[in-house]
């Protein structure tokens, strides 16, 4: 994969369990711009929402897209634990 920005989009697909190939078709975007490590985690089962990250620069929202919403912020979560006050890094 590429070292480029990735943003967090996410995308309708009548599939139960869309595949990145169902997820690039509806956005628009080629197969090779979504990250396969992130893969197309559920959002709304009921509502066919997904989510992908993709390539910053492939997202356009030009014809090829038919149905998504982002680029969303995706900030990196961390585990919670309480301030070790022997460590100074805390």
């Amino acid at each position: 994969m590429s070292e480029s920005e990735h943003v967090l989009m996410t995308v309708e697909c009548l599939s139960d369990s869309p595949t990145i190939k169902d997820a690039a078709k509806a956005l628009g975007v080629p197969v090779s711009t979504i990250d396969p490590a992130f893969w197309v985690i559920v959002v709304d089962s009921q509502r066919h929402l997904f989510a992908v990250q993709v390539e910053s620069t492939a997202v356009t929202g030009g014809e090829g897209a038919k149905s998504y919403r982002g680029p969303f912020s995706n900030p990196r979560i961390e585990t919670f634990r309480p301030k070790d006050k022997t460590n100074p890094k805390d």
